[in-house]
């Protein structure tokens, strides 16, 4: 059989082609996140970007913190362990696409002040002398972490460090 002299190159046009999942507003099981894993492998997706925690709810199982589970998830069950998210690292790694956490802090911490309110920035004041209206939103005082204190600086490198340790 005669070589026939072709050449293709072929390669992605971007290398970030990725997805983005939110788990803190809309708790995702493991199995459509593995689901979705094998979705975007098949897609030739390789960054799938989780926003993890916010406002709404932490699922991030932190095993300093562990009042984050009990309090500032939607269910202590709708959470991710250690375990649950190295085995998601491992499982997306093996199909070409690696997960790119997204930790919310100092803002958009109203859940971490279910589980530690100590660490909350008391706005309220601030806020009704900056707007000319009614706070509608009954979370608006516990928007931010109080970076003023030792104990929430504390709190945000532990965090940071068990998060940290799980995705390469």
């Amino acid at each position: 059989m005669p070589w026939t002299p072709i050449s293709i190159k072929d390669e992605p046009r971007y290398p970030w082609r990725g997805l983005l999942v939110d788990s803190s507003r809309h708790y995702l099981s493991v199995p459509l996140l593995e689901k979705t894993i094998d979705s975007m492998a098949a897609l030739k997706l390789n960054t799938l970007h989780w926003h993890i925690v916010d406002a709404e709810s932490f699922p991030f199982v932190s095993t300093k913190y562990p009042d984050l589970q009990k309090k500032a998830t939607y269910h202590p069950m709708a959470s991710y362990s250690p375990q649950t998210i190295s085995h998601l690292v491992n499982y997306a790694n093996s199909r070409g696409v690696r997960i790119v956490p997204e930790f919310d802090t100092p803002g958009h911490t109203a859940a971490i002040g279910q589980a530690y309110p100590d660490l909350i920035a008391d706005c309220y004041d601030w806020l009704t002398a900056h707007y000319d209206s009614e706070l509608r939103w009954s979370m608006w005082d516990s928007v931010a972490l109080d970076v003023t204190k030792q104990e929430t600086k504390d709190f945000v490198e532990d965090v940071m460090n068990e998060m940290s340790s799980l995705f390469p």
